[in-house]
């Protein structure tokens, strides 16, 4: 049996990664430098392989990155990673920076050094672990809009899923950890606005029903959010199966959730005659 062009695809894209990894170091190997080296777009990237984090758990399930030897993991992925641990631990009161760089087994200097201070640590916590880069991608995607909005939701899904201490925050209303999650990113590449804007040339193109482009990024994303809160609140598949739950998400949204035989996708780029 022939093997899937897309898994060689992706066999190839995870090969050049550990080029990258070897040339540039684990610091260096970010999405827009393996899509240069791929010559892909980012959303093509990003639809293949998720985020850089997920990237690099790929990496490091092939033996490419070792997750087992903190000293040879770059000094940011392990502080941060190190800040996870403690917020799902101790909550947001208890993610200090001496808490943070004694559970990453560095120096609280060294931490200051890298990140400035409390508040820079939890703005590069933010850009690490964030759908966002995802939203960022989609820019690439043009009008067609059923893979970049796969992608979008598999990646929030994977992110509701791995990162509960973070989606806590954000909900708990505390105008402090607002404050410092939101402040990695102005306006303009926040997920909604970012959504927002891939929208319009679909609607302008009569592949979406005329509506404001935010009112639809927004209910877009209260599917998505909706779907991932329940899904930990409640038994049954939820987030266990996250290709076939953002496949779903997808074509409610697309095309609703009455059953219609002569539904067809809105964005296959095909004749409508």
């Amino acid at each position: 049996m022939a093997s899937d062009p897309n898994d060689r695809a992706n066999a190839r894209l995870l090969e050049l990664a550990t080029q990258l990894l070897g040339e540039l170091g684990a610091d260096g190997l970010t999405m827009d430098a393996l899509a240069a080296r791929a010559g892909l777009s980012r959303a093509t990237l990003y639809r293949r392989l998720g985020s850089r984090a997920r990237l690099l758990e790929r990496l490091r399930a092939r033996g490419d990155l070792a997750a087992a030897d903190p000293a040879r993991r770059d000094l940011p992925t392990r502080v941060l990673e190190a800040m996870q641990r403690v917020l799902a631990r101790d909550g947001f009161s208890g993610a200090t920076v001496e808490r943070v760089a004694q559970e990453a087994g560095v120096g609280t200097a060294t931490v200051y050094r890298r990140f400035g201070d409390r508040e820079g640590l939890f703005a590069a916590y933010a850009r690490q672990f964030s759908p966002r880069s995802a939203a960022r991608g989609l820019a690439d995607s043009g009008v067609d809009l059923e893979p970049g909005l796969l992608g979008l939701a598999r990646e929030s899904l994977d992110f509701f899923r791995r990162h509960p201490e973070l989606v806590r925050l954000r909900l708990s209303g505390d105008p402090e950890a607002l404050r410092l999650l939101g402040g990695d990113a102005d306006g303009q590449e926040r997920m909604l606005p970012t959504l927002a804007r891939y929208f319009e040339p679909a609607i302008a193109a009569g592949r979406l029903a005329p509506a404001d482009p935010l009112v639809l990024a927004t209910a877009f994303g209260g599917l998505v959010t909706g779907f991932a809160l329940m899904s930990q609140d409640r038994s049954g598949p939820g987030l266990s199966d996250l290709d076939a739950a953002a496949r779903t998400l997808v074509d409610i949204f697309l095309h609703g959730a009455r059953s219609r035989p002569d539904t067809r996708p809105l964005d296959d780029g095909g004749d409508r005659t």
